[in-house]
């Protein structure tokens, strides 16, 4: 996966992916805090809600924090020229 990132995307699309990622992060967070903030949550059984709010959402948000410091990992790399050969 490192390496498809590496090869396939510029750094205006990682920069993109990093700022779609941080605003991910940042509404499920807000979704944590007030899980009626998401649109369509009220409609669902409380307990839904809770395993979100307990499981779901924070797996969510650690893994969008693993793929964000992968990705800006790449972009320091690419700005210092200092590419991994084959990447």
């Amino acid at each position: 996966m490192l390496m498809n990132i590496r090869k396939n995307l510029g750094l205006n699309q990682l920069r993109a992916g990093v700022a779609k990622m941080t605003r991910q992060i940042e509404d499920h967070q807000r979704w944590m805090v007030d899980p009626g903030s998401k649109p369509g949550v009220s409609q669902h059984p409380p307990e839904d809600i809770a395993r979100w709010v307990n499981e779901k959402w924070p797996a969510d948000i650690a893994r969008l924090m693993e793929q964000r410091a992968i990705y800006e990992a790449v972009i320091k790399e690419k700005e210092s020229g200092n590419v991994p050969d084959g990447a």
